[in-house]
């Protein structure tokens, strides 16, 4: 064993090591939207038809076999998640080793390992993760193609699929690889096909699977049509998206990256003019990948560590042969991220930065029902914050739409909540108070359009989405959810937090006559 070879395990075990503090890390929403889809899954019940679901299925079928694998405890899940992660780490070697060499290959898996750590883009629990390691296989393997390898070509195509099941995001680098056929190829058309059969092989019986198991147009709306028209790049007032890019790089720090990369790019070696193109492309579509969901939340950026980690290492050899005050510059940009992170640990007194300061209530609601409500019966929780309660209480929703985003987009969802209500399909309610319960749809949906100051603040909300439907008419169905509620349930345990309370309602029993 070499040198580089013995720095490389070292790497890949400080990848791993770093993210031992953080194995009791709470359950995200979005993580315990795919542990409840999983659980339920396993037990033979059908996410696409038991809740709305807008993704391909690779994440749920990755938490399964977490779940079938390592239990359901969250320190197995990261657990797991860190010996993934540490994969992509040795992929991040092995295809910088291809573009450019072991010293700055290792570099790169270095970086690379700090960056998907980085708890200020939620690199301990983001989905972005289990995505990116068929996307780097398919990136090495495309690199093994040189032109005439059309079985690498292939396994590219097949591993690229992989990805995009895991995470549509990862689309945008098909269009990388066929850019560089077109580019590098003498046959382009038959190399641009074995590519395509490589990628559409897969997804057309996973796009089967989904068809067939729901209405073909429904199942095509949730995974596309929701996603385009609800909450994507293409939706909403450009200067929103610009605000909201300026934000988020700067506060995780991602900007100062760039900054760096950019500082770096004019010391590049001149001859490899092919490997800068190569990296600046995968950079510009991981880019466009990670943020074409349009909320612009600090774990989309986790798409293009790949890309900086690469380009970085590069910056840095180049780097260090110049002036003083330009290497110093350099590694002050590099390193704010991480002083970002402990800014943050100071001002939240949170390590985790898990934005999850209420999981302690999710827990005791989630006892609550797991001692007082039957295995068969179902639950809902109407605006509630963290979609991961029903997979902490192992039951069921009557109602598709978990997260209170999905519910407030459409007024239609709110009438659908209020006839489940009514027809009591809900055998145990949670809610917050009512005044909470608005303050939150205002947080959401607020219409501050014609208030040209208030817009610009609302950019710097996590809460905000532009893409309300129809506000305000929301404010109206909740007062109306909160009239019928004590007609048909009554309340059996309040939980106070913070300045609100949980209420949990529980079924009237039907009149006998």
């Amino acid at each position: 064993m070499d040198k580089n070879q013995k720095f490389l395990i070292l790497i890949i075990l400080f990848s791993i090591f770093i993210r031992i503090p953080y194995l009791n890390c709470p359950l995200q929403p979005d993580e315990g939207f795919f542990a409840y889809i999983a659980h339920f899954w396993l037990k033979g019940i059908n996410f696409y038809k038991s809740c709305f679901f807008n993704m391909l299925p690779g994440l749920p079928l990755l938490y399964a076999f977490i779940f079938k694998t390592f239990g359901t405890e969250v320190y197995a899940f990261r657990l797991f998640l860190a010996i993934w992660n540490a994969i992509s780490v040795l992929f991040i070697y092995l295809i910088s080793c291809r573009l450019l060499d072991e010293k700055k290959a290792l570099a790169s898996a270095f970086i690379f390992a700090y960056l998907s750590w980085l708890p200020t883009l939620q690199g301990i629990t983001q989905k972005e993760l289990f995505m990116l390691l068929p996307y780097l296989i398919a990136l090495y393997l495309y690199l093994f193609y040189q032109n005439k390898r059309w079985g690498y070509l292939f396994f590219s195509g097949i591993f690229l699929a992989l990805a995009i099941v895991i995470r549509q995001t990862a689309t945008p680098l098909l269009f990388h690889f066929l850019l560089f056929i077109y580019i590098q190829s003498k046959r382009k058309g038959k190399d641009s096909l074995i590519l395509l059969i490589g990628v559409f092989s897969p997804l057309i019986l996973v796009m089967l699977y989904g068809y067939t198991t729901l209405d073909g147009m429904n199942f095509l709306y949730q995974i596309a049509g929701y996603r385009l028209t609800a909450a994507s790049i293409f939706v909403g007032p450009w200067w929103w998206h610009l605000l909201r890019f300026l934000y988020s790089s700067a506060v995780t720090g991602i900007i100062f990256l760039i900054f760096a990369a950019l500082l770096g790019w004019p010391y590049l070696d001149r001859e490899k003019n092919f490997n800068k193109l190569f990296i600046i492309s995968f950079f510009l579509f991981s880019l466009f990948g990670g943020v074409m969901g349009g909320r612009w939340f600090f774990h989309y950026y986790l798409q293009i560590t790949p890309a900086l980690s690469i380009w970085l290492s590069w910056c840095t050899f180049c780097i260090l042969k110049q002036k003083r005050v330009i290497k110093i510059i350099f590694f002050i940009l590099l390193s704010i991220p991480f002083i970002f992170y402990i800014f943050a640990v100071c001002y939240t007194d949170d390590f985790y930065l898990s934005h999850e300061r209420n999981y302690e209530i999710t827990k005791q609601v989630s006892r609550y029902i797991r001692t007082h409500c039957n295995q068969n019966q179902e639950i809902y929780a109407f605006l509630y914050h963290n979609p991961g309660l029903y997979f902490l209480a192992r039951r069921k929703s009557p109602i598709p739409y978990l997260f209170r985003s999905k519910v407030l987009f459409s007024p239609k969802v709110l009438q659908e909540v209020k006839r489940a209500i009514k027809q009591k399909k809900i055998d145990y309610l949670i809610t917050y108070d009512l005044p909470y319960s608005l303050k939150i749809a205002e947080m959401s949906c607020g219409d501050n359009a014609h208030n040209f100051a208030k817009a610009i603040k609302i950019c710097f909300s996590s809460n905000f989405a532009p893409f309300c439907k129809n506000y305000p008419i929301q404010l109206c169905l909740i007062k109306q959810v909160f009239k019928i509620i004590p007609k048909y349930y009554v309340p059996v345990e309040i939980i106070p937090f913070n300045d609100t309370k949980v209420i949990i309602w529980e079924k009237k029993a039907s009149k006998t006559h």
